[in-house]
């Protein structure tokens, strides 16, 4: 993914995001305790706006999840292992959709990698998609969140961890309504 400066007549062209290490090795999940941190100490206002979305869902119907700027997909594991569990606590039978976000040169395979248990997560014995093997669904989208990344009124609970210095202006009201 590249952006191109126009200066003096002169185009410049510089890649934006470049992942960490070859894809499928996990290292920026292995690299960055600080994004642990920052997820953990938004658990419970995750599992709070978890929990008002599931008491305004009719039916069981299917719950959406987003991890905008996922990177390897690593760093949200235990909160999805949290989220997951909340949801089908409640109800075994719910479908859950999780999906991860990131630019189209992102490092895809450890996000499935990490999701399906194959890559290890610090704090994690097990991830969501073993515990829950049926009605959890995981997708990826290599769409920059710049742009609308999910159809309308298809997205429960989304959130972007530690990617905030790509945003341009807050995205709306953060937490449950």
């Amino acid at each position: 993914f590249f952006f191109v400066f126009l200066t003096s007549n002169k185009m410049t062209a510089v890649q934006l995001h470049t992942p960490l290490g070859e894809d499928g090795a996990g290292l920026y999940s292995l690299s960055t305790r600080g994004c642990f941190d920052v997820i953990n100490l938004n658990t419970d206002l995750m599992m709070e706006t978890t929990d008002a979305v599931l008491a305004k869902i009719p039916g069981g119907g299917a719950v959406t999840f987003c991890d905008y700027g996922t990177a390897d997909g690593g760093t949200s594991i235990p909160l999805f292992n949290k989220l997951v569990k909340k949801c089908k606590d409640q109800q075994a039978d719910r479908d859950v959709w999780v999906f991860y976000e990131d630019q189209p040169g992102n490092e895809w395979k450890s996000v499935f990698y990490h999701a399906l248990g194959q890559l290890k997560v610090p704090g994690s014995d097990q991830t969501y998609m073993q515990e829950h093997p049926r009605g959890v669904y995981v997708a990826a989208v290599g769409r920059s969140f710049h742009h609308q990344t999910l159809p309308d009124n298809s997205l429960h609970v989304g959130f972007a961890a530690t990617c905030m210095h790509w945003l341009s202006a807050l995205p709306g009201k953060l937490g449950p309504e």
